[in-house]
C-alpha cells in the first residue's frame, strides 16, 4: 500500500509542478506580448513623426527656395 500510495503522491507533485511551470511560461508570454505592442506602438509613433518632419522640411524649403528649387528639379 505504501508503494502505491507513494506513487500517487509523485503524481500529484508532478502535475502541481506542470502547473506551476505552465502558470510562469503563461505570465512571462504574456510580458512579452505587452513589451512587442509597446515596441510596435514607439515604431509606429517614431515614424509619424518622421514623415511629419519630412513634410515640415519640404514646406521650408520650397518657401525659402521657391521657384530656384523647381528650376532645378525640372531641369
Amino acid at each position: 500500500m505504501t508503494v502505491l500510495f507513494e506513487r500517487r503522491r509523485l503524481k500529484w507533485r508532478k502535475i502541481r509542478e506542470e502547473k506551476q511551470i505552465g502558470l510562469k511560461m503563461h505570465r512571462l508570454t504574456s510580458k512579452l506580448s505587452a513589451l512587442f505592442e509597446e515596441v510596435i506602438r514607439k515604431v509606429k509613433s517614431a515614424k509619424n513623426e518622421e514623415s511629419e518632419d519630412l513634410k515640415v522640411g519640404t514646406e521650408i524649403g520650397n518657401k525659402t527656395f521657391g521657384d530656384s528649387a523647381q528650376e532645378v528639379t525640372n531641369g
